[in-house]
């Protein structure tokens, strides 16, 4: 389990490196194909499309193969498709390789949450979960600083990309000697299930997680670009911006899983979000580049906590945290990455960059407003129990 747990880590690093460096390098991107910087973005919904199905169908397979197999396949995939993004040379290619990409960190996201959710309880659940997107947020921290630097210094978007490809071998390589890490042997988990019977908190929730993607993916993925558009910040300040919006996250989350102990979650996530959103709007209000780095540092902190609690929080709405719920959760967050590049290229296309941020930011607004509903609810069936 602890070998699992370091290559789950190991590739949640890379997730944060793939989640963000679409986003510093979409002007690059867009130049060399000769397009607009929204039709990379309609391209980029092609991964969104593959985690989704993947998150859907890893279930299946991870039933019946070795985990470690299923991340091995995923690796291999993800090298052939990092590969294929750099040197493909058309947008056929490039948005073929994108759906691969997108299969594989699917991959990786169902079997991380899966095996922690069946493997922990309580604070040990929400300590690992907290973990494991501290990972996801040290890679997005290094990649847009590091990916700003080297292309100020004449490395080009297509060489950033066969780095990251060489990454992704060094985990394979990890994985290839490592055997039956996790199997299906149907000790801890039953092929029968009993069906379940979900409230309207549970997809209430669901569309918190539609919600949550939409802030934090359009943040990642356009800021950069609005920041040296519109503000005509240098390429590498403009990636510090947003490596220290995941640097707090990241320390953030480092504390998220203490904090949580002595602070009911459903509170925690009502006012994360909301200072989250008011900071939020402070970064798109500002035009001085130091006070926006100051603002984008405080809305990561905020954000930091946010997954992991949501993902604690929408599993005590069933009395049984099952691999159904859990798949629903993946699942409903990877239809919400769909919708944040559909929405976010077509509101660009339309009405520019700041209107997809100012979408963003009433996205996690919605975020505090939908939890609150969820307590009311709560709180009226409780009551109701009691008077009953």
């Amino acid at each position: 389990m602890a070998k699992l747990l370091i290559l789950i880590n190991l590739a949640y690093f890379f997730l944060g490196i793939n989640g963000v460096i679409g986003g510093v390098n979409l002007l690059e991107i867009a130049g060399t194909f000769k397009v607009e910087p929204y039709v990379i973005g309609y391209l980029a919904t092609f991964m969104s499309v593959g985690s989704t199905a993947a998150v859907f169908f890893t279930g299946f397979f991870a039933r019946r193969l070795q985990v470690n197999q299923v991340l091995i396949a995923a690796l291999v995939l993800l090298i052939f498709c990092y590969v294929g993004i750099a040197l493909g040379g058309s947008l056929f290619t490039f948005g073929l390789a994108m759906l691969g990409c997108g299969i594989g960190t699917g991959v990786f996201l169902f079997i991380a949450n899966y095996v922690i959710i069946t493997f922990y309880q309580n604070e040990s659940r929400t300590a690992h979960l907290n973990f494991i997107n501290f990972s996801y947020s040290a890679g997005a921290v290094v990649t847009p600083i590091a990916a700003g630097v080297l292309l100020k210094h004449d490395v080009s978007w297509e060489q950033l990309y066969l780095l990251t490809a060489a990454y992704i071998f060094f985990l394979l390589l990890l994985a290839l000697p490592t055997q039956r890490l996790v199997t299906d042997n149907g000790k801890r988990r039953t092929s029968s299930e009993p069906k379940e019977n979900w409230n309207v908190n549970v997809y209430i929730i669901g569309f918190v997680f539609v919600c949550y993607a939409l802030a934090e993916v359009i943040f990642s993925n356009w800021i950069v670009v609005y920041l040296r558009e519109f503000l005509a910040v240098d390429i590498v300040q403009a990636g510090g911006i947003l490596s220290l919006f995941w640097a707090f996250m990241t320390l953030g989350r480092l504390s998220a899983g203490l904090i949580t102990r002595y602070i009911r979650v459903d509170y925690y996530i009502i006012g994360s979000a909301t200072l989250a959103f008011f900071s939020y709007l402070t970064v798109l209000l500002l035009k001085n580049t130091y006070l926006i780095m100051i603002a984008a540092s405080f809305m990561g902190l905020f954000f930091s906590g946010l997954y992991a609690s949501l993902v604690s929080y929408g599993t005590m709405q069933s009395k049984q945290a099952s691999s159904k719920l859990v798949n629903f959760y993946i699942s409903i967050s990877s239809v919400g990455s769909i919708l944040c590049f559909l929405l976010s290229s077509a509101v660009n296309q339309y009405f520019g960059v700041y209107c997809n941020l100012l979408l963003s930011a009433g996205a996690m607004g919605m975020v505090a407003l939908l939890v609150g509903i969820t307590m009311f609810i709560n709180k009226s069936q409780k009551q109701n129990i009691q008077t009953g």
